[in-house]
């Protein structure tokens, strides 16, 4: 071996140097890697499976995806009610609450509302600022002319859905300039308190199919103050 310090030759059992007398370290050997071995981990893809544990795996992944069919089976056929009930939850509070041109609109076909603003020659910030405009003079007078300043929406359940008849859709194919897969009437029951006293109000919701999204008729907002 030799001295790191001075570079003088030493036997390898040497501890101390014995021209420059620095302390010597031998230097340990490094560790003979298996025959193929070339000293990454063993990948997970590798790793041997358990035949005996096979078919409990095989049952456990095949559990976890009934449960997400499952859950999206649920989703989709209880999508119209979600869209109803959550439009009738924003719209309600239209009297208590100053609303948003932006959200009010994200309800409904946005194809929709390009369309409108170009019959009346208005870009979409133009439309936009005028919805604006239109909610928050009903706020205003709400809060300032109401006749009940207690006035509280308690809650919003669903009552019963409808699936509207061909002709009906049919109509609906004929006014609006976009396709209408499927149409629902989605009753809600509106639970609020007035003065001290709770009431309970009946609100339809109608939804429509369109590009394979559940929205809101169009027909249920009254553009016509808008312009």
């Amino acid at each position: 071996m030799f001295c790191k310090n001075c570079g003088a030759n030493l036997p390898d059992d040497s501890l101390f140097c014995d021209n420059c007398g620095a302390r010597l370290t031998p230097e340990a050997p490094a560790p003979e890697a298996p025959a193929g071995d070339v000293g990454l981990p063993a990948s997970p893809a590798g790793a041997k499976i358990d035949k005996k544990k096979l078919p409990l795996i095989l049952g456990i992944a095949g559990g976890v995806f009934v449960v997400l069919l499952t859950l999206i089976i649920i989703l989709s056929a209880t999508a119209p009610q979600r869209k109803a009930k959550a439009y009738a939850n924003y719209i309600t509070k239209m009297y208590t609450t100053r609303l948003k041109a932006n959200k009010l609109m994200s309800f409904f076909p946005n194809k929709y509302f390009k369309e409108v603003a170009e019959d009346n020659d208005m870009s979409m910030s133009e439309f936009k600022e005028n919805l604006q405009e239109k909610l928050d003079e009903l706020y205003d007078f709400a809060t300032e002319y109401a006749d009940s300043k207690d006035y509280k929406i308690l809650g919003v359940k669903l009552a019963n859905v409808k699936n509207l008849k061909t002709s009906d859709l049919e109509n609906k194919r004929d006014k609006y300039n976009f396709k209408i897969a499927a149409a629902k009437k989605v009753t809600l029951k509106i639970t609020y308190r007035v003065d001290g006293e709770k009431k309970t109000d009946k609100m339809e919701v109608i939804v429509l199919k369109v590009n394979g999204q559940w929205v809101v008729d169009p027909g249920m907002m009254n553009l016509s103050s808008v312009f």
